[in-house]
């Protein structure tokens, strides 16, 4: 009669111990799945700072863009899946450097102080090893025919940051000046926006960022 009990009493424990493996298990497999995501998405992870940038190698994308649609109906995954695949649609969307630097030509010719097609013309050709010298010159005027027009400050502050490691010592001076006008003339809103451009840098890239806008705010503090 005694072994009754016992053998009542070591159900719970079983399913106790059933559920703590099943556990476990989702556990493994939700972090494999989580792991295979991150590796597949990977090529996705500095599209949303060149949102205006053609790719010119767009195998990786597509190859990205493919592993993120794998996980769009995943529950805990595809909210992210979702939208890295988004971002990939609209990257693929944009035109190939050559073609986006003609577009732009076309919209200085008739319109020579649009400083934002300049702008253009300095991201499409900052990639290009044989223009470079127009990249130059396109963030010149760019300056030179937008130095206070808002938005294209903005886009300006996003093509220098991005473009930080190959950009000129005039374009880092010139794009921490327009960060330290915008934070002086557009507080409110600048102010929210700065940290997350600064969040993605790559620590010593940040350091000298903050260092070049001290040149123009000694009062700046990440």
């Amino acid at each position: 009669m005694s072994s009754k009990p016992a053998a009542g009493r070591s159900v719970p424990r079983m399913l106790v111990a059933a559920a703590v493996s099943a556990a476990a298990l989702f556990a493994v497999v939700k972090g494999v799945e989580q792991a295979a995501y991150a590796l597949g998405t990977a090529g996705l992870d500095g599209v949303v700072a060149l949102p205006y940038a053609p790719n010119l190698d767009r195998a990786p994308l597509v190859a990205a863009q493919d592993a993120a649609a794998a996980w769009r109906d995943v529950p805990g995954l595809r909210d992210r899946a979702r939208l890295a695949y988004r971002v990939g649609e609209r990257a693929l969307a944009l035109p190939d450097a050559a073609t986006s630097i003609a577009e732009s030509a076309a919209v200085v010719e008739v319109d020579p102080a649009n400083g934002w097609a300049w702008l253009d013309i300095a991201r499409s050709a900052r990639p290009m090893a044989d223009r470079t010298a127009l990249a130059d010159a396109a963030f010149t005027l760019s300056v030179l025919t937008a130095p206070w027009e808002e938005t294209t400050m903005r886009q300006r502050i996003s093509f220098v940051l991005d473009t930080w490691a190959s950009a000129t010592d005039e374009e880092k001076r010139r794009g921490a000046q327009d960060i330290a006008n915008l934070r002086r003339d557009s507080p409110v809103r600048f102010a929210a926006e700065l940290p997350n451009l600064l969040a993605v840098l790559a620590p010593p890239i940040r350091g000298q960022v903050v260092a070049a806008i001290r040149q123009h705010d000694p009062s700046f503090a990440p």
